[in-house]
């Protein structure tokens, strides 16, 4: 770390050396663009791709979350749709994901 003092002889030339644009690298610029248009038209591929490229953890498409809107059968739309007001007891069953493994139990 280097520390200016106000004191110093040359203050105001080591202050001016620290001013920097506000604006982005036209370059840093260009390549991000080019990064997010390709990810929006490739999806995972390119988004493990860029991933790696840039120095990330190396991924697979199976440590991605999954995204979108969930399929669900007929009979489950059906039971959503024509559901009751009345309370109803729900069976809990075990949860399982890759990430927080299993919890949960079965109960009445």
């Amino acid at each position: 770390m280097k520390i200016l003092r106000f004191d110093a002889p040359d203050f105001a030339g080591q202050l001016r050396s620290l001013q920097r644009s506000s604006e982005p690298d036209p370059n840093v610029e260009k390549t991000v663009r080019a990064v997010l248009q390709a990810i929006r038209a490739e999806g995972d591929e390119a988004l493990i791709r860029f991933t790696k490229k840039f120095g990330g953890p190396t991924l697979s498409a199976g440590d991605l979350p999954v995204r979108g809107k969930p399929k669900v059968d007929a009979r489950v739309k059906e039971a959503i749709a024509t559901r009751s007001v009345t309370p109803v007891t729900f069976r809990w069953t075990r949860v399982c994901t890759r990430r927080s493994g299993c919890r949960g139990k079965d109960r009445h």
